[in-house]
């Protein structure tokens, strides 16, 4: 697998990971040390800011362009980092019911 295509494939995996269940990460931050802790959960309308950077802040139905930071290599803890160009079409029901879909 080239490299570009090795960060593409982490890219994706960003971006999937940034669209999980508001309500997963909830769950599992209830149980933790047997306290009743919610972290604010990270989805694409509140992503992490080092990871994703909206232009503009995304509305539900809406399109939403950014910037992904991705590492050029993501076995290497020391790799450089890539800042690539991304653009989202947001479903108007969130979070989405499908979950987040990647469509080419």
């Amino acid at each position: 697998m080239s490299l570009a295509a090795m960060s593409l494939a982490v890219a994706l995996v960003v971006i999937l990971g940034l669209c999980a269940s508001p309500t997963a990460a909830v769950a599992a931050d209830k149980g933790s040390a047997g306290g009743d802790f919610l972290a604010p959960s990270r989805s694409v309308l509140l992503p992490e800011p080092a990871t994703l950077r909206w232009d503009e802040q995304p509305a539900p139905g809406g399109e939403a362009r950014g910037v992904l930071t991705v590492p050029l290599d993501p076995s290497d803890a020391d790799s450089p980092s890539l800042e690539l160009e991304v653009r989202m079409k947001l479903s108007r029901i969130q979070p989405a019911p499908l979950g987040p879909l990647l469509m080419p």
